[in-house]
């Protein structure tokens, strides 16, 4: 028994760490400085960075309807606080989610926002969360939606008297032009591209370059002039024009800055040498920082013409306005990065004119189909959406020229695409018409492979289906030799006045059109699947067409 004997286990060793572990303990317990605290309070780890997989990155073209932001939380976050709206540091809009950890790779968490706007860049960000809050922040990425956004509301309002107009509503000649631009005021601005063209001093008497403006002003009533304007790149050798007007005069009655003659007012953004240029600002028409150019006086009241012309090429313009008291002494906006959008006033006293141009025409009649193609739906790289103040809706779709061979018959399965849906009737020969241009007016840019989910011969046989290498052709230019020259409407056939074979639909409802690459290098703005209207006769000119249709469903609707 235990009481009768003892065992002893002794172990005698001279290895330094036996002795140098006790001695380590003995100074911990006995010498310690901080008396009894020999531990740190217990602080929980923070999850892993979340990792942002759809929408991509710089993502376009994305729908507004409804969009799914999708990430991958990792293993130990289990509430997650979602930012979202369209500033670079979106605003927290969805907090405390919880969806759990992502155990793997593909065990994404998600998401649904919907009613986004069109055309709009917004931007998302994800904070993870374990159960003892701690947190740790993802990625901002950043998407744009499909579609044309819509201008910014006017954000301040005029003064008594005050004339303001809209730049993008000028009567343009020469390299003017009219781009679509969110920041604008009405979503459009008015452009002289930048060609790098040397500055022009003097004005020209009988410009080639110009846009002009009316509007209404009292006579004898000194007006301040003030432009908002942004250079291209922000450089200063992009930021300034003359302008000229139809009758001005000194103070002393004297005609000065008159069209038709070399004197005018220049207008700079830049207010003085080094003072520097960024995005949209205000000034007026003196030079110098802080300095007011002198005033615009009018000998007569009632119609007046301004005319801008180019000094230096690479400006834009969106807002022009004539100020006889409030902003006399002050600016209407910032002079950098400015976003004052004011109400558009010609001076009349009437109703503000019309939208700016092109307007659409009247609704078409019922079962005409008018599909708006900047508003597709792009796989691939091959096709852009891009401004172009001419085309519908401000919009077209673009197949950039790469210099590559002719793809005669169309892909089963093609890298790149652009689709639109759109509601059709079964049985009913509908006529396709598409409204295209060629860069540099060139045959070798204007033809595409269009193809359908659900069209079928007469007979009622699959013909030109997605999927498949059937397509109908389209070709701007109507025969060989028969030339290009901007906008024009050309359907389905080839020779001069030979319509192409009708598209038919196998069943009523939903279709989709694609089109796919056969000649790169051309611009597509309108399609039209006509059973009546347009079934005999084109929506418009063959060449240099202006004809903008206001889009349908399809559906009769």
């Amino acid at each position: 028994p235990s009481t009768d004997s003892q065992e002893e286990h002794n172990y005698f060793t001279t290895k330094p760490f036996f002795y140098q572990w006790f001695n380590d303990q003995f100074e911990r317990k006995w010498n310690n400085s901080t008396g009894h605290l020999e531990t740190e309070p217990f602080v929980p780890l923070p999850p892993d960075r979340p990792v942002n997989v759809a929408p991509a990155h710089l993502a376009s073209n994305q729908p507004t309807a409804s969009l799914t932001l999708t990430w991958n939380g990792g293993p130990w976050a289990h509430l997650y606080d979602v930012y979202f709206g369209t500033t670079p540091q979106p605003p927290l809009f969805a907090e405390n989610l919880e969806l759990g950890a992502s155990e793997s790779a593909t065990a994404h968490k998600r998401l649904v926002v919907t009613g986004l706007n069109p055309g709009t860049t917004y931007y998302w960000r994800v904070v993870g969360k374990t159960m003892a809050m701690m947190t740790n922040a993802g990625p901002i990425h950043t998407f744009t939606t499909a579609g044309t956004a819509p201008p910014p509301p006017p954000s301040a309002g005029l003064g008594a008297g005050d004339i303001l107009v809209y730049a993008s509503r000028a009567v343009r000649q020469g390299n003017w032009t009219v781009m679509s631009d969110a920041s604008a005021a009405g979503g459009l601005r008015l452009v002289n591209p930048d060609q790098a063209q040397a500055r022009v001093d003097p004005a020209r008497a009988n410009p080639a370059d110009y846009a002009e403006l009316t509007f209404t002003a009292e006579a004898g009533v000194p007006y301040r002039l003030w432009i908002r304007a942004k250079a291209h790149n922000n450089h200063w050798s992009n930021d300034s024009v003359h302008v000229q007007f139809s009758g001005t005069v000194t103070t002393s009655g004297a005609p000065t800055y008159r069209i038709g003659t070399t004197s005018s007012t220049v207008y700079s953004l830049e207010p003085c040498s080094g003072c520097g240029v960024a995005g949209w600002g205000w000034e007026d028409n003196g030079w110098g920082l802080n300095v007011t150019g002198p005033p615009i006086l009018f000998e007569t009241g009632g119609p007046q013409t301004m005319r801008i012309q180019p000094r230096e090429d690479g400006i834009s313009i969106d807002q022009v306005l004539m100020s006889p008291e409030r902003f006399l002494n002050q600016s209407p906006g910032a002079l950098k990065n400015d976003t004052t959008i004011y109400p558009e006033s010609d001076g009349s006293g009437g109703a503000e004119p019309p939208p700016p141009p092109p307007p659409p025409l009247p609704p078409s009649t019922e079962g005409e189909i008018v599909l708006h193609a900047g508003t597709g739906v792009i796989t691939g790289s091959d096709w852009f959406v891009v401004a172009d103040g001419s085309a519908a809706g401000g919009l077209a779709m673009h197949n950039p020229d790469a210099g590559r061979p002719k793809v005669n018959a169309a892909a089963a399965a093609p890298n790149s695409f652009f689709e639109i849906t759109f509601e059709a009737e079964a049985g009913i020969p509908y006529r396709l018409w598409i409204r295209s241009r060629a860069l540099n007016n060139h045959w070798g840019n204007d033809s595409v492979h269009v193809q359908f989910s659900g069209s079928v011969t007469a007979s009622g046989a699959a013909v030109y289906r997605i999927g498949t290498a059937s397509s109908a052709d389209y070709n701007l230019e109507e025969c060989s030799g028969c030339g290009l020259a901007g906008w024009g409407w050309e359907d389905n056939g080839w020779g001069r006045g030979v319509l192409g074979p009708p598209i038919v639909f196998a069943e009523s409802g939903p279709q989709t059109v694609r089109i796919q690459t056969r000649e790169d290098g051309i611009f597509i703005d309108q399609i039209v699947l006509s059973p009546a209207l347009y079934l005999q006769t084109s929506p418009g000119a063959l060449k240099n067409d202006t004809t903008v249709l206001t889009p349908t469903s399809g559906s009769g609707g």
